[in-house]
């Protein structure tokens, strides 16, 4: 496995009120005094001027998602060109300690819709990445017994199908990490944007004996999964 890690560290909070300024002559903007969410300033807008406005602000703040797959893609296939690594499938690692205004849904959604891209000869845009691992420490999300976690986003790339072993590789690191860090993983899982399920983690004892002694490459008695999140939480 070749792993591409990518730290956000540029906070695009203020981009949203550079977006938001060129509407403030508009009739409909609200009047008001001292801070206010962006959904309270829009509540007060024509229908379709929200979803402007909302595209605007998505697109603006997420744009350094569209660089860090490019630079992921490239680094990528150098490293497997320069050590002669061909079946070394291409995992990106992106972390988000801090930055809260990129949310895992925000994330998530620009991702895969650049995974989704194609090139102009109408081959796949970035063909070295096999998946996207989004780790979020700046967030938190409720387990199915409420327990606040944090997510772990997991999206599959185009060269994933290429590399088969590449998800339970993927499996296994998160496992490890979790034991490492005497933490639980709760699966939940979501296609197409639309379905969610909440499965409580096995215990940190059950997961020490499914992974102990197993290295990666074994063989795999889970079925592949097209877009999966985790998260974890402190035992």
């Amino acid at each position: 496995m070749i792993a591409e890690v990518k730290q956000l560290e540029t906070d695009p909070a203020y981009k949203v009120e550079a977006v938001i300024q060129r509407y403030r002559s508009h009739p409909s903007y609200p009047l008001f005094f001292g801070q206010r969410t962006l959904e309270a300033v829009l509540v007060h807008m024509p229908q379709e001027l929200q979803g402007e406005i909302r595209q605007r602000v998505y697109d603006s703040i997420s744009r350094s998602v569209n660089e860090g797959c490019e630079d992921a893609n490239r680094q990528i296939r150098q490293t497997r060109s320069h050590f002669g690594l061909p079946q070394a499938a291409g995992v990106v690692f992106i972390l988000n300690d801090r930055i809260r205004i990129l949310s895992p849904n925000v994330l998530g959604a620009r991702i895969e819709q650049q995974l989704h891209k194609r090139a102009v000869d109408g081959t796949d845009r970035f063909p070295e990445i096999a998946y996207v691992c989004v780790c979020s420490w700046a967030h938190f999300v409720r387990g199915s017994d409420g327990t606040p976690a944090h997510p772990i986003l997991i999206l599959e790339g185009p060269a994933a199908k290429a590399y088969p072993r590449a998800s339970e590789n993927l499996d296994y690191i998160l496992h490890a990490w979790s034991l490492h860090a005497n933490a639980y993983l709760l699966d939940v899982e979501k296609r197409h944007g639309h379905s969610l399920r909440i499965t409580k983690a096995r215990s940190p004892k059950q997961q020490r004996r499914r992974y102990e002694g197993r290295m990666p490459g074994a063989s795999s008695t889970e079925s592949s999964v097209i877009f999966r999140n985790w998260a974890t939480k402190n035992c």
